[in-house]
């Protein structure tokens, strides 16, 4: 059985093995165990284990919310090149949760999430420059979101439809475009 090669995995020390029984423990509805099988990968550097400790700790998921022990923890994934902790990071730098507001160091731990393909990051990425009236940001909007949608972001794939449709002007070309965003 699967769970029972996890579990031995785990055991032996694992770091791989700990992060899969944690995430089996959070599925099943029990953060505790699931922390304290997170710890152990934790202590060992586990990018992943980083991550979902950090997101624990954000929302006060075992114990009361600490944003400043959750950044330090996305910190030490990003340094293991976690995706979702560089832009993680981004949020928190912006916003100033868990410590001082960065936009500076915001944006270069958005383009770290980019360079390191989050999906999610391109669509950032994608709706900021969306914002900006000049036709070259429009191009690198357009271009981050489809990179987005290519990485199977459904929130880039509705964007684009918008964008298809706001450029239509009645044009069927531009209406099926829109359509098979949708899809």
């Amino acid at each position: 059985m699967e769970l029972d090669r996890i579990i031995d995995s785990a055991s032996a020390g694992d770091a791989d093995g700990q992060y899969r029984l944690a995430m089996n423990y959070l599925r099943e509805g029990n953060p505790g165990r699931a922390r304290r099988w997170l710890e152990r990968a934790v202590a060992q550097q586990h990018g992943p284990a980083l991550h979902e400790a950090g997101i624990m700790r954000l929302h006060g998921i075992v114990d009361s919310p600490d944003p400043v022990g959750a950044r330090a923890l996305f910190e030490q994934a990003a340094r293991q090149d976690h995706p979702e902790s560089w832009l993680q990071l981004a949020n928190m730098y912006y916003s100033g949760v868990g410590g001082p507001r960065d936009p500076a160091l915001a944006l270069k731990h958005l383009q770290q999430a980019v360079i390191s393909g989050e999906a999610a990051a391109y669509r950032v990425q994608g709706l900021v420059c969306l914002a900006c009236p000049e036709e070259r940001w429009q191009k690198i909007a357009e271009a981050s979101l489809l990179a987005a949608a290519s990485r199977g972001d459904g929130y880039s794939c509705l964007a684009l439809a918008r964008i298809a449709l706001l450029q239509s002007d009645g044009d069927e070309k531009q209406l099926q475009t829109a359509r098979d965003w949708l899809r």
